[in-house]
């Protein structure tokens, strides 16, 4: 049997995170992959045995027979090699957030219509076991109408540090938030309020945002986001979701649900979603990997669409938009 051939394309954290879960699967060949450093290509190269490295994407879709595409590159560069990809009828899994504009995300998704090859958004809190066993709870009406909602994800400085040039802390975490929350409460977020503060690294964009929302069914929530947290006090992240309804509520939270060591007044998390465990990596990300590879296969439909990352992406700008003109806004206004 062929295995499928599939290349990833951006080799930063999270693009060698898709390479560590894709080489876990005895039945899935990584033959190439790209970057612009091409010295991190010849080490990951070596690393994990890919055969094939590029520094530009158009030259590894042109010469690799590739059945898929991780597109893992910064977040405003999505566009261009999600859509060579897509017109070369290939598979493509594209991480989240799906662009940083309405412009660019709305491209890839014309790009995508009359073509063959599977989409999927990479929102990885859908394939997490927590929060699907809360979307199941609510989605059986286990816990009644939802009226309630309280969601957290919050990041050390070193994250910041380490992302500023690339991202905000809006897309870097506030659109997870955007995406599972409306997922699970079965109903879109149509209204936003937001307040920031820029204190803490005094950068221009947000250390910490507080986040008032409405939901199309009525139900209200707070989202709090930050990634400017002290150095070394949150060495993966905090987060949590708390969704009340008329007849019960659910609840989780990470690291406190998870195994935790303390030293020298430090902790850092012995478990997380990116864990390996006899060198492989386990977890959501894993299981989104499984789910691509599946859709590659025919044998599944991706759950996520480019809609719906295009719904969680008007939520994030409509919170930036918030920020900006100190008022409530709603998400259909967002730009």
């Amino acid at each position: 049997m062929k295995l499928p051939n599939v290349g990833v394309i951006g080799c930063g954290v999270m693009g060698v995170r898709h390479l560590q879960a894709l080489k876990s699967f005895p039945f899935v060949n990584v033959s190439s992959i790209c970057d612009i450093d091409e010295r991190r290509l010849q080490q990951l190269s070596v690393e994990y045995k890919v055969p094939k490295y590029y520094k530009n994407y158009n030259d590894m879709l042109s010469k690799e027979n590739l059945d898929a595409v991780i597109i893992a590159t910064p977040d405003g560069l999505h566009k261009d090699p999600a859509i060579a990809a897509i017109r070369l009828d290939k598979n493509i899994l594209i991480e989240k957030p799906i662009a940083t504009t309405l412009e660019d995300a709305e491209a890839i998704i014309k790009a995508t219509r009359g073509r063959k090859g599977a989409v999927l958004a990479g929102h990885t809190l859908h394939f997490d076991h927590r929060y699907w066993g809360i979307k199941q709870m609510v989605s059986e009406g286990k816990i009644g109408n939802v009226v309630s909602v309280y969601s957290r994800r919050c990041n050390s400085i070193d994250q910041a540090e380490r992302l500023e040039k690339f991202t905000d802390v809006i897309m870097y975490l506030g659109i997870h938030e955007a995406d599972i929350v409306p997922w699970i409460v079965g109903s879109p977020i149509t209204k936003v309020y937001a307040k920031a503060s820029f204190i803490v690294r005094n950068k221009g964009d947000p250390d910490f945002v507080k986040v008032l929302f409405e939901h199309d069914n009525g139900a209200l929530g707070v989202m709090e986001l930050s990634w400017s947290y002290p150095s070394g006090q949150i060495v993966f992240q905090n987060s949590s979701l708390e969704v009340v309804g008329t007849a019960g509520m659910c609840s989780t939270s990470f690291p406190s649900t998870e195994l935790i060591f303390f030293s020298n007044k430090q902790y850092s998390t012995i478990y997380h979603p990116f864990t390996r465990i006899y060198n492989k990596i386990t977890g959501s990300l894993l299981n989104e990997e499984l789910h691509f590879i599946n859709c590659v296969a025919g044998n599944d439909k991706p759950v996520i669409s480019l809609e719906d990352a295009y719904k969680a992406l008007k939520v994030a700008l409509a919170i930036k938009k918030s920020i900006k003109e100190k008022r409530e806004i709603n998400v259909n206004d967002a730009e």
